[in-house]
């Protein structure tokens, strides 16, 4: 059986955990592929030889990207070489649009011949709509995780778009009949903390997330915090609670992150793919982000009402969101205890989770099996 060569890069912890789990629902179809590409510890234990580290890419916002414009074009090119080198059946793309896009484009200027998959558009939805059509010339098909996507890129002149269900949305959904309401302590508060899924984002939001803990372990003693986040950060989270007195556990296995998250009262979040998971199990949240103070120009610029992806599909600002300078420990704190205490306002966030949830889901379809049934009709 001849050995079929797929390319994949990832950049993110979340783009990893999608993009193993697509291989090996494209491995149940086709047994004889191989991989090759850019990704991080689900994807080798997979198979995949990452040509770099993940983590050189992982920059969290415009600025980072500038400081590394010299190194990330290095990687780019690196990338490209030893992909038109590869000749693999199928280029797949996921997340770190700034750096996979850019292969893409590459790559099919030079071998025009390999199909390109983009799995998980990035948000043309949100800003900077003429990537769509620019997309064209370079992607052969889009596999959108929103159901309203392929009919945006039609009308913006994009690829093909097809919408292949909501991985987020089906591992809550998988948990929810195991874990919900497993946890009978009633009297307590439970926070959850996620702080990110790249070690620049986890460093930044130690330090408000520790003041605003402080100000509420003082005013609530039966507040229980869980911090939810990777093995890979456990000893930067440890050194930077280390001499604080708070009470808190780290949580790093995926099965008991939906335990919490489906037991909890609220969280505090970073900015990301983590926010649409909360929104989809239902709990408030506060949402953080910090980065170089460059972003508080840029932010100028991105004619989007929210960063939070919520807050996005939603068309509101209901959840609440402190960035940059308004990522203090007071802010979120205050925020929090608006939460916990008005009836009226933690209300609101679940009926927006429901409608957000209304909109994503699609019972119909799985979107690691119908991505990797696309994928294989390619191959």
């Amino acid at each position: 059986m001849q050995l079929k060569k797929v390319a994949i890069i990832v950049g993110e912890t979340s783009g990893d955990i999608i993009g193993a789990d697509l291989v090996n629902e494209m491995r149940s179809l086709k047994n004889n592929i191989h991989i090759y590409g850019v990704g991080g510890e689900k994807l080798s234990e997979n198979g995949l030889k990452s040509f770099f580290p993940m983590d050189e890419i992982s920059y969290i916002g415009p600025w980072e990207i500038i400081l590394n414009i010299n190194k990330l074009r290095n990687l780019i090119n690196k990338t490209v070489k030893s992909i038109v080198k590869l000749n693999p059946e199928i280029l797949i793309i996921i997340d770190c649009p700034e750096f996979s896009h850019r292969v893409a484009k590459k790559v099919k200027k030079i071998s025009s011949h390999i199909p390109i998959i983009n799995y998980v558009s990035p948000t043309i939805w949100a800003w900077r709509k003429g990537r769509a059509s620019n997309m064209r010339s370079y992607i052969d098909h889009v596999l959108s995780i929103f159901p309203f996507e392929p009919e945006l890129y039609k009308k913006l002149n994009g690829p093909n778009c097809t919408y292949v269900g909501n991985p987020l949305s089906e591992k809550i959904m998988k948990n929810v009949k195991q874990y919900t309401q497993q946890d009978n302590d009633l009297d307590s508060i439970k926070l959850i903390l996620m702080l990110g899924s790249r070690e620049s984002e986890v460093n930044r939001l130690i330090e408000p997330c520790v003041k605003a803990l402080d100000i509420l372990l003082k005013k609530y003693e039966n507040l229980s915090v869980k911090i939810i986040t990777f093995e890979k950060f456990k000893e930067v989270i440890i050194k930077g609670l280390k001499g604080k007195k708070i009470n808190y556990e780290i949580v790093t296995d995926e099965q008991e992150k939906y335990k919490y998250i489906l037991n909890s009262d609220l969280a505090i979040v970073a900015s990301g793919s983590a926010t649409l998971e909360l929104a989809i199990a239902r709990l408030p949240m506060v949402v953080i982000y910090k980065t170089n103070i460059i972003f508080s120009i840029f932010r100028f610029f991105i004619k989007i009402h929210s960063i939070v992806l919520p807050n996005i599909i939603h068309k509101s600002n209901i959840i609440p969101e402190l960035y940059q300078l308004k990522c203090k420990g007071s802010f979120i704190a205050k925020e929090v205890i608006k939460i916990i205490e008005k009836e009226e306002v933690r209300a609101k966030q679940l009926k927006m989770h429901d409608e957000v949830n209304n909109i994503i889901f699609c019972k119909d379809l799985e979107s690691k099996k119908e991505a990797a049934r696309i994928i294989s009709n390619y191959l």
